[in-house]
């Protein structure tokens, strides 16, 4: 007991000098020597998960057993290590694709499944040890890892191969269209991973009904757009697709072929960041139209989305791109010197939108689109938010507030002078659709 006591202390010495980003306490080892599980007081002795730390140290890694009925130690030279396998499966996945991946582990089927397998030398023998990793921290992990040893950790996601400057969406919904045995069209929405990677989309479907993987290069694409709807404008190219109930998050990708997604909102913006920029094509806010003409009814009362560890004025100032749909307002002319109001019109005769583009401000410049026109404006930063200011033949005037509950909302003015002088205020709600 005194040598135990002993060694422990003189391991704790010894890695005081470890940063603190090399050293997790959130792993777990799965074991499976049966003497050891029964000393813990599981007597049916079958391999059981035990908290460890793993420290990464100048010369090796550590592992140390965290929990007072597991006390063991495991020290390994980064020159012994050889292969090393990183394998993340989500637990929603169908039961065939579980099993397909990489270090799965039946025992731990339906749960969020992530090993990190690691085979080196010891004694003129080939050990190996199988950690699970927490999800807060397991890219912390590997990154820690490679700043000491310099060697390839093979990557699976959900079976997947995963190279180093591949970036994966999961919550992701694809829409394809397939003819039964009667000829009959049909569209359906299934579950997919989208793997985005150096030179190309992959599609991996992750339904039990729907397993394709299929690529899009980027080379092909002629377009990305996105539309924050009710259906995609697209939605005509696919039978049997009726208009959802809820708005939702549509992205479509344009190249030999269309392809369809719906994505969760959670996930918008760095998918349309990372799609943007590996690409290199600027993503179309319009979709597949000119300009929405929904009716007023419909107008919603948010549409802003954002990470959430944002403020709202965060989000704002760092927009590239912002979408306002506008409702409801007045209208009022001077017809013979005489004024009149009209407090019902509507913008465009129905809710329309706005969109400002390559938002500059620095520059203090940006780019409106109204249906097919284009107008340079310049733009104006403040603690409520951004105005955008256009003049030419008319002056148009367009707010956009940020609150403090968090939405977005916006008040555009119209102003046109002549013989008969005319002038419009109307209000809405606006979207930050890209970032800078």
């Amino acid at each position: 007991m005194r040598t135990l006591l002993v060694g422990f202390v003189l391991v704790f010495i010894g890695c005081l000098s470890v940063l603190a980003d090399d050293s997790f306490d959130d792993v777990q080892i799965l074991e499976r020597d049966v003497a050891r599980i029964k000393k813990t007081g599981d007597l049916r002795g079958g391999e059981k998960l035990m908290k460890v730390v793993v420290r990464f140290r100048d010369a090796d890694v550590m592992i140390a057993g965290n929990d007072y009925r597991y006390g063991y130690l495991i020290v390994i030279p980064y020159s012994a290590i050889g292969s090393m396998i990183y394998s993340d499966i989500e637990g929603r996945l169908p039961d065939q694709l579980h099993r397909a991946a990489p270090l799965y582990q039946e025992n731990f089927d339906g749960q969020d499944q992530r090993w990190f397998a690691m085979q080196y030398e010891s004694g003129g023998q080939t050990e190996d040890v199988l950690l699970m990793l927490a999800k807060e921290t397991d890219e912390a992990f590997l990154k820690a890892l490679a700043g000491r040893l310099k060697k390839e950790v093979v990557r699976y996601t959900d079976g997947v191969p995963r190279l180093g400057d591949d970036v994966l969406f999961r919550d992701c919904r694809v829409f394809k269209t397939v003819s039964d045995d009667q000829g009959k069209s049909e569209t359906d929405d299934y579950a997919c991973m989208v793997m985005m990677r150096a030179d190309a989309f992959q599609f991996i479907g992750q339904d039990k009904d729907y397993q394709e993987h299929f690529v899009v290069p980027y080379a092909s694409v002629r377009g990305l757009f996105y539309e924050h709807a009710k259906q995609t404008s697209y939605m005509g190219r696919m039978p049997g697709i009726s208009a959802f109930r809820k708005e939702k998050h549509w992205f479509v990708i344009e190249g030999e072929g269309t392809t369809a997604l719906v994505l969760a909102p959670e996930i918008v913006a760095d998918f349309r960041e990372v799609a943007q920029a590996k690409t290199n094509i600027s993503i179309n806010a319009y979709g597949g139209r000119g300009a929405s003409e929904l009716p007023v009814s419909v107008l919603p009362d948010v549409l802003g989305v954002g990470a959430p560890d944002e403020t709202v004025i965060e989000i704002l100032m760092s927009a590239k791109s912002i979408r306002c749909l506008l409702g409801p307002g007045t209208r009022a002319l001077w017809s013979d010197g005489k004024l009149d109001r009209n407090s019902d019109a509507r913008y465009g005769d129905g809710a329309s939108e706005l969109i400002f583009d390559a938002i500059d401000l620095q520059k203090q410049t940006a780019i409106l689109h109204t249906r097919e026109t284009k107008t340079a404006v310049r733009v104006v930063a403040s603690e409520m938010g951004l105005t955008f200011l256009a003049v030419d033949d008319a002056t148009s005037v367009t707010t956009v507030f940020a609150r403090s509950d968090g939405q977005l909302v916006c008040v555009h003015s119209h102003h046109v002078a002549g013989a008969s002088p005319q002038a419009s205020q109307f209000y809405g709600v606006a979207e930050v659709v890209d970032k800078q």
